[in-house]
């Protein structure tokens, strides 16, 4: 969070890989559905540290990267940009090694509905990256409901690479996404915890606003945001209507 700048209240921290972390700055202690925390002072005095989490994200592009035969994701980005939102009624839930936030659910499993014959690789590619923004929405939502608005996400990891994966988040969300220019976050979080204990600034705010660069922000597209509302709708029902389903498998 240090090295991102994440450092005042509603600001959040999204960290990207094989799964994804969102963590936040708040003034007041809160607890909503599936949200860890909030962690008293744990980042900064007078500060609580809110965190949430999802299991599958960056595996699941990688899983299908593979899965599809191709080397990299250019041309899988590349195909997947030419599709509308919503990806022509394809919805993915992202569930495919449990769910941490919201439902903090390990047995949930992914899903895919509504797919078709009209639908390509590169549907399936696009609407993995829809289901996983919308699981972001999904913790987001649980967020802002007890008082924590995130007012802009910036973003570490893998994900940093690909402008599709960057607006899709922007987009479903409806907030700003903003890279730094130093995109090994960790070790300058380290840098700057080092520089402050050494005496060269006098606290980690301080330090952040020197050593923290912005490299480029992703604006929402706000035509995109309303033509995911449906999406996310939909999104939302398949993990209530899929659970019995699930427990019958199991059973």
């Amino acid at each position: 969070m240090i090295g991102l700048g994440v450092v005042k209240p509603d600001s959040l921290a999204l960290i990207t890989g094989s799964s994804h972390l969102q963590l936040g700055l708040s003034e007041k202690p809160f607890h909503g559905e599936g949200i860890w925390g909030t962690y008293a002072e744990a980042l900064l005095p007078g500060l609580h540290t809110v965190e949430g989490g999802q299991t599958s994200t960056g595996s699941v592009i990688n899983w299908l990267k593979n899965l599809f035969g191709e080397s990299d994701y250019s041309s899988l980005n590349r195909n997947a940009q030419k599709l509308p939102p919503g990806s022509e009624g394809l919805i993915i839930q992202d569930h495919f090694q449990g769910n941490r936030t919201p439902h903090t659910d390990p047995r949930s499993r992914g899903a895919v509905h509504g797919l078709s014959l009209k639908h390509s690789r590169a549907h399936i590619f696009r609407a993995s990256i829809e289901g996983i923004a919308f699981g972001s929405e999904l913790i987001f939502e649980s967020m802002r409901e007890n008082g924590f608005h995130p007012e802009n996400v910036v973003i570490s990891g893998g994900a940093t690479r690909s402008k599709l994966w960057l607006q899709i988040h922007a987009d479903v969300s409806n907030v700003p996404i903003t890279l730094t220019r130093n995109p090994d976050a960790p070790l300058l979080g380290c840098a700057i915890l080092s520089a402050v204990g050494a005496g060269f600034y006098q606290d980690i705010p301080s330090a952040v606003e020197t050593m923290v660069q912005i490299e480029s922000t992703v604006e929402p597209n706000t035509d995109h945001h309303e033509a995911y509302k449906p999406f996310l709708e939909s999104y939302k029902k398949t993990y209530s209507t899929l659970r019995n389903i699930r427990k019958n498998l199991e059973d």
